[in-house]
């Protein structure tokens, strides 16, 4: 690159400077706004370098013009520059303008007309808090939470839970399955410094499998995870006395709810008032969020990934064809039990994979697992035998 083409490029950056805009054809028509206030030394500068390649003065020509009376060329280099940037790397970009992100609600007003109706296509699924009140309020991207238009108070008989607001966080997929968590509303602020998965634990008593929710400081690695209800208890009710453990009083192990959570003998098993029937687990919270989620991605398109997943007593996952104890998880999606002995759960009779807890939890996922469900076929039986030509 020759001396005259930096000097060419300098100048329209000198004149772009000055007017704050662009110069197109400087060559046919240089002109300056009225507006715009600049020296008769500086325009003299333009005018001397943005021209003919012939035309163009040359570095000592330029040293002598009137813009820059006062300047020691000689000794230029080693004077210290009026203003310093100040750059870590070389794409660094700390010096240039920030803008913040436009924040992008969603249309309300749409949710609102439709009179209670929800739709799957229309839910705000990620970032969002559930305000069972109505308002919707943005919080994080690594909450899923879900919108209701219906007070759950009011429709299972308590006005307690007006202004109740509710976060779900999506764990990730285990057993099979998508898995999320309850949490109160003072806790959802927890996803912004913590990350969260799913975790199977088999009992090593024999007292089958559950999922829990756990999770670790992202600055501390997942070495020093705990699960959540462990987490929850200590940052609320104090620390857990030895001998003692933290449990879920509807059994619904990733309902992480502080009303939900309390303290046992590890000696002490927690007898559950709720028990196990499906009617009685229709009727709490978590098996009502869940049920209003969009269906997973992977599941609507990948349909061989959300098989039915085996375990064995130590957490293990096993193929099926492998002897020995292995426990199923039921495949309707709101649903948590996991068989506590082998061959508890009853079976899809057409493709002979997805296992249920019931009856009920069977007939409610039938609409979605129809989709994807497809008699089993057995292996056909080679015929050894001789065939007379």
């Amino acid at each position: 690159m020759n001396d005259g083409c930096v000097m060419w490029m300098r100048n329209v950056l000198s004149h772009s400077c000055s007017v704050n805009g662009r110069c197109h054809q400087v060559t046919v028509s240089l002109k300056f706004p009225g507006k715009t206030r600049v020296s008769k030394e500086a325009r003299k500068l333009v005018q001397c370098l943005c021209c003919e390649a012939g035309d163009r003065l040359s570095y000592e020509e330029i040293t002598c013009l009137p813009f820059f009376t006062g300047v020691d060329w000689s000794n230029l280099t080693d004077f210290v520059p009026p203003y310093i940037p100040v750059g870590g790397c070389e794409d660094d970009t700390s010096n240039f303008e920030r803008f913040e992100p436009e924040l992008r609600l969603p249309n309300v007003e749409l949710f609102r007309s439709q009179r209670g109706q929800i739709s799957r296509k229309d839910l705000p699924f990620v970032g969002f808090i559930k305000d069972l009140s109505g308002p919707l309020t943005r919080h994080s991207k690594k909450t899923a939470t879900i919108l209701l238009h219906r007070n759950l108070g009011e429709e299972r008989g308590s006005s307690g839970m007006a202004g109740f607001k509710l976060g779900i966080v999506r764990l990730g997929r285990a057993a099979g399955k998508t898995k999320y968590s309850l949490l109160d509303e003072r806790d959802i602020p927890l996803v912004e410094n913590y990350a969260f998965e799913a975790q199977v634990e088999v009992d090593k008593d024999g007292n089958g499998a559950r999922v829990f929710a756990f999770c670790w400081e992202i600055e501390k690695g997942r070495a020093l995870g705990n699960f959540v209800h462990n987490i929850l208890w200590e940052r609320h009710c104090g620390g857990i006395a030895p001998g003692y453990k933290v449990v879920h009083k509807n059994g619904v192990t990733v309902d992480n709810r502080l009303e939900n959570l309390t303290l046992v003998a590890q000696a002490k098993p927690l007898k559950i008032q709720e028990g196990t029937k499906t009617d009685s687990r229709e009727n709490n919270l978590y098996w009502i969020a869940i049920q209003q989620l969009p269906p997973d991605p992977i599941d609507e398109h990948f349909p061989e990934m959300s098989q039915s997943k085996v375990y064995n007593a130590n957490g293990e996952e096993m193929e099926e064809e492998e002897e020995g104890t292995i426990y199923y998880e039921c495949h309707y999606p709101p649903c948590t039990l996991i068989e506590e002995e082998m061959h508890q759960f009853s079976i899809c009779g057409r493709c002979q994979q997805a296992r249920y807890c019931g009856t009920r939890c069977q007939q409610k996922d039938w609409p979605a697992h129809k989709k994807r469900c497809r008699e089993r076929r057995k292996n056909a039986v080679e015929d050894d035998s001789p065939v007379d030509r």
